[in-house]
């Protein structure tokens, strides 16, 4: 048997055509003890470092190559194919250089091509071996078409470009014409004296993946499985050595060969070497010395008025130490730089992130503007003199001027020595099922059933083999169909494959050269941004280091709020971070009121109830809710806020109260770990950082090794064998889940800070919210509620003369109001509104006839969509009330633009006002229904507003009250927000949100009654219902639902009587015909006439059974005006 390697390996990372993931590879390599193994992926290299690490972890030896498309000049729609592989590192180079080219200058219909005469620059030093490329290949192009000759020349020059390396293909997959394929392969070799190897094409590591690996390739393509007709071959697997040797048993030279090529490849690539371009030219100046001086002139400016001068001089000079041996100091001058250009040009950045904001020498440069000492903050959980990583500053910035950054860095760096990274999006759970549905031809609504049963919260953190084993309906659904169980079996074979390719949110590299020198890059056609072709977890390796800029919208929130109060008040200066205090009682009591809509990251309702109960009054307790408001620690919070309120409680040791008394006694911080081990058993705080890692990622071996060492130092210092154990075990569950203080204590400040905000300019703020809130509908929602509840804050309607892009803060004699911004409404796109912003410029619209003349120049821009949006949001209403004749009357003016002029226009307007319109036109409940679509939410009135006398009565059982009801049966009403399906204790439930007066309320229906009243559960529609009031975790109250209502069901069934005052005795005839044409026996005896004459009421009763129903009280009302007519209930 010859030994023989694997040379043509297409991975998941191929994106298009492959099921094969590196670990699983490299096993099945390992497990037949193949010495080597190519990676060579399609037209990329993006798994080419993940394989090399996991290669030589695994004692294989890794070839890199790609198999590359070549450019057809015969037809440029479908190209050649060429397998590259690399002999060292300067071939790897070449390759990177290659596919970066073919992905920026020369993509064609998604396929970066490689232009010949590029292969013959590049490859003179003889750093690359080809391969034909078998199938796809120029030789079997010409073999096919029978022009042998030219199948020659081909082999001949590619000879020629390889100097010799050249290689031809052949393979042994059962494809048509495979033997006459390989003999004329092997006579075209023999002839021209070209070697010939075997390769086999790795498509999925089991045959038993067939299917799946076929569903794979459909789904990338969008289209259906077709069993007939299969794009790959059952014999793509991994073969073994043996196999191969059988495969190709009359041609084993072939065999032999390709173990000769993979003795040809060694490449070493160098790991780590850093690549950062040199901020400091300065000759005179090392480094060390610049970063040294920068800080000290920083640290003078941080402590005009501190004290304890000697600590931050010691930590200074600690750090100092630390960032000079590990060669980080310029990593620092350059963070140092473009943070100094950004604040220069009035960009807003954030206080910190991530454990940056730990380190003292950031805070001197004004990196980060939280005080390390101040705060108690440790500079090893940034960067550890013990287990040395590149340091990763997460720095947010505005997010509307990020951009302008990252042009300053590339203007200052080079363009080409700037390049965002590349991300992979893997298919997740619920997307396999939906993926492989449709690819197996089954229905959206089918597939999405399924999805349902595993959308529970429980399964968020399993895959979907283990979702099968926990979940007994899906369970059961396998078992009885076997279509499901068809659709579950391949979905769990694919998920977890690499589906799409993305960018980074944050990341960017800077380099000292062109990028390319380094890695490949690629070109993603969407929006035509150049990335690397590694993405994050290879970084490192390479010598690259990440800046991650992140854009936060809350900074532009900020911004705009500043913009804002200058606006109302000039006078006021810009209110940074670093100059409110930490101590405003106005923000304390907004924050324990828990009116935190737009707060940053303490918003939601959960984390509302909380703050009700947390009594806050520092930042050391925001920093401790945002930690433990997380999956997890969030179990400990109900135990902090009782013993921050003064709970009886014991420290586990006294050695380290000092360390957890801010927190209650409770571990909330990874620096608390760090410390804790520190003051126990002796660590040190970069080994205690370890510890902490090696916690986290729950490596049990270890684990086990650092707990006989932290015992070990317990012991030391006199702590017995069962406490060092215990707190140990306290250790290891804190750690699990503990959160980093430099973070959490950064991101409390701007909590605070938009607090302040809040609290002290509400109106700027909450109108700085809705302007970066336009595309979503729902939090403009919350927003307008909190402005009228809680601040008193006026909403004005849109207004075509008054309203801006964005929402205006307005205060007339202390009043505040807010007037709504044009960009919030729907259909309106920003060209639409440029338009008419600049055409008000000059002057206000007087009418209806102004406005429509003088925008109507620009009829591509200003259509139909737009003058509709303008009328039923209400911009119009300034012009007539009546949306129906608004309507109406810009018809007519469109209609007839080109037969009359303005003047004439002007001159009909008075036979325009008095035409009688036979159209439809839409009563008051459609035209509200069409505001709500254009504004996305009932802004003034809703659908109850037509029924207010009824739900009146249901005023005590409101939302916001619902506390009073626990455990009790009531009757409510609501507009549904929000309806899913959601299993509760394995049974079936449907879960609307339903809201009213501006509170809302989850209410679960069991199926069997949702299928009963399904006609009247649609998004947006109102609904009345009866339930059980249940209160769940942190204050959170739910509805069980029992009966649900259209307003007919209602009044059937809830009915006591109906009183109708009238003060003319003459219309009883007419009420009575009225009543006499509902006469029936089933009905009930509700009518209640009262006559009130010279204050003497004399009351009268209809004793005939009414059926009660809309037609009736229509009639009624048009004989009676509305609100002499009064329906009472009984409750």
């Amino acid at each position: 048997m010859y030994k023989f390697t694997h040379l043509r390996l297409h991975t998941e990372y191929s994106i298009v055509d492959s099921l094969v993931k590196i670990n699983e590879i490299i096993k099945l390599a390992k497990k037949d003890k193949q010495e080597s193994l190519a990676i060579t992926d399609l037209s990329n290299i993006f798994g080419a470092i993940k394989f090399y690490k996991e290669s030589i972890k695994n004692g294989i030896k890794p070839i890199i190559g790609c198999d590359l498309f070549i450019e057809n000049k015969i037809n440029k729609k479908k190209p050649f194919r060429l397998l590259i592989l690399s002999k060292n590192y300067n071939g790897y180079l070449q390759l990177c250089k290659l596919i970066s080219k073919s992905w920026i200058y020369n993509l064609k219909d998604e396929k970066p091509q490689i232009k010949k005469s590029w292969l013959k620059k590049i490859n003179k030093n003889s750093n690359l071996i080809a391969l034909s490329g078998y199938k796809s290949s120029d030789l079997l192009f010409y073999i096919n078409k029978k022009k042998f000759k030219k199948a020659e020349n081909c082999a001949k020059k590619w000879k020629k470009i390889f100097n010799n390396l050249y290689f031809i293909e052949i393979q042994n997959i059962n494809i048509k014409n495979n033997e006459i394929f390989n003999y004329n392969l092997i006579k075209i070799g023999n002839k021209l004296n070209i070697p010939i190897v075997a390769t086999h094409p790795i498509q999925f590591c089991y045959k038993k993946e067939f299917i799946a690996h076929e569903i794979r390739y459909n789904i990338y393509k969008k289209k259906k499985l077709n069993n007939s007709k299969y794009h790959f071959n059952k014999e793509q697997n991994f073969k073994t050595q043996i196999e191969i040797n059988k495969l190709f048993v009359n041609n084993l030279i072939a065999v032999k060969n390709s173990y000769k090529i993979s003795k040809m490849c060694n490449l070493i690539i160098p790991k780590g070497v850093l690549k950062l371009p040199k901020y400091n030219k300065k000759k005179k100046i090392n480094d060390n010395e610049l970063l040294k001086i920068k800080t000290k002139i920083g640290l003078n400016k941080r402590l005009k008025n501190k004290k304890n001068l000697k600590i931050y001089k010691k930590r200074l000079k600690f750090e100092l130490k630390i960032i000079s041996k590990t060669n980080f100091s310029n990593y620092f001058l350059m963070v140092n730089d473009f943070i100094k250009w950004a604040k220069k040009k009035n960009i807003n950045i954030g206080p910190g992130r991530g454990s940056g904001a730990s380190s003292l020498i950031a805070y001197c440069l004004f990196i980060t503007d939280i005080d390390p000492i101040k705060y108690k903050l440790i500079f090893e959980r940034f960067l550890n003199p013990e287990r040395i990583s590149f340091p990763d500053f997460d720095i947010d910035f505005c997010q509307k001027k990020r951009d302008i950054i990252i042009k300053y860095i590339k203007k200052k760096y080079g363009v080409n020595n700037v390049s965002q990274i590349i991300t992979f999006g893997k298919i997740a759970a619920k997307s396999s099922i939906r993926d492989v549905g449709r690819v197996l031809g089954l229905s959206y609504n089918f597939c999405n059933n399924i999805v349902k049963l595993i959308s529970n919260k429980k399964y968020y953190n399993l895959n979907l083999k283990e979702i099968v084993e926990n979940n007994y309906f899906l369970k059961k659904k396998i078992l009885n169909n076997k279509i499901i169980k068809k659709l579950i079996f391949f979905s769990i074979q694919i998920e977890g494959i690499i589906k799409n390719i993305g960018i980074h949110a944050g990341g960017i590299l800077i380099s000292k050269n062109n990028l390319n020198k380094y890695c490949a890059l690629y070109k993603h056609s969407k929006d035509n941004i150049i990335t690397i072709q590694n993405d994050k977890e290879d970084l490192e390796f390479l010598g690259l280091i990440k800046f991650d800029f992140l854009g936060l919208a809350t900074l532009t929130i900020i911004d705009e709020t500043n913009k804002n109060i200058k606006k109302i008040n000039p006078k006021i200066k810009l209110i940074s971070w670093n100059k409110i205090s930490f101590k405003d009682k106005k923000t304390y009591k907004l924050l324990n009121n828990a009116n935190t809509i737009g707060v940053f990251q303490l918003e939601s309702i959960g984390i509302q109830n909380i703050l009700k109960k947390a009594n806050i009054n520092c930042l050391e307790d925001i920093t401790a809710i945002i930690s433990l408001y997380r999956p997890g620690p969030i179990k400990l919070i109900k135990k902090f806020y009782k013993r921050k309120n003064g709970y009886k409680f014991k420290f586990f040791n006294e050695k380290i109260k000092n360390v957890l008394s801010e927190t209650y006694g409770i571990m909330i911080y990874q620096e608390q770990v760090m410390e804790v081990a520190k003051i126990i058993a002796n660590y040190s705080m970069g080994s205690a950082d370890l510890l902490r890692r090696i916690i986290s990622k729950k490596n049990l071996k270890e684990m086990h090794k650092n707990r006989k060492l932290f015992i070990k130092g317990a012991l030391k210092n006199k702590i017995n064998l069962k406490t060092a154990n215990k707190i140990f075990n306290l250790m290891e569950k804190f750690a699990g889940y503990g959160f980093n203080k430099s973070h959490a204590t950064a991101y409390a400040v701007i909590s605070y800070y938009t607090a302040y905000l809040k609290s002290n300019f509400p109106n700027e703020f909450i109108s700085a919210n809705l302007s970066l809130s336009i595309n979503n509908i729902n939090k403009i929602k919350f927003l307008i509620k909190d402005a009228i509840n809680n601040f008193k804050i006026n909403i004005l309607p849109p207004n075509i003369n008054y309203s801006k892009y964005k929402f205006i803060p307005i205060i007339k004699n202390n009043i505040f109001y807010i007037r709504y911004g044009l960009s919030a409404i729907k259909g309106l796109g920003k060209i639409a509104i440029k338009l008419i912003l600049n055409k008000r410029k000059k002057k206000i619209f007087k009418n209806l006839y102004d406005f429509i003349f003088r925008i109507i120049k620009n009829k591509n821009l200003i259509n139909k969509r737009v003058l509709n949006s303008l009328i039923y949001s209400g911009s119009l209403d300034i012009f007539n009330k009546n949306r129906n004749i608004l309507k109406i009357k810009i018809k007519f003016l469109l209609k007839n633009l080109n037969d009359f002029n303005k003047k004439l226009i002007i001159k009909n307007k008075n036979k325009l006002n008095i035409l009688k319109w036979k159209k439809k036109i839409l009563n008051k409940k459609k035209i509200l229904e069409k505001q709500k679509f254009f504004l996305g939410f009932y802004l003034f009135k809703n659908p109850f507003f037509y029924i207010k006398k009824d739900i009146e009565q249901l005023n005590k059982f409101k939302i916001y009250n619902i506390n009073k009801f626990i455990n009790k049966n009531i009757i409510t009403y609501g507009i549904i927000n929000n309806i899913k399906k959601e299993f509760i204790n394995n049974k079936e439930y449907f879960v609307i949100n339903i809201e009213n007066k501006k509170n809302n309320i989850n209410c679960i229906i069991k199926n069997n009654l949702y299928k009963k009243n399904k006609n009247f559960i649609r998004l947006e529609k109102k609904i009345l219902l009866e339930g059980k009031v249940i209160k769940k975790n942190y204050n959170f109250f739910q509805i069980n639902v029992k009966n649900i209502f259209n307003i007919s069901k209602f009044r059937k069934k809830f009915i006591l009587y109906i009183s109708i005052y009238i003060k003319n005795i003459k219309i009883i005839k007419k009420i009575k015909y009225i009543l006499n044409l509902f006469i029936n026996k089933k009905g009930k005896n509700v009518f209640l006439i009262k006559i009130k004459n010279n204050k003497i009421i004399k009351k009268y009763f209809f004793k005939k059974k009414i059926k009660f129903n809309n037609k009736l009280l229509y009639l009624l009302k048009n004989e009676i005006k509305n609100k002499f007519i009064r329906i009472k209930y009984k409750f």
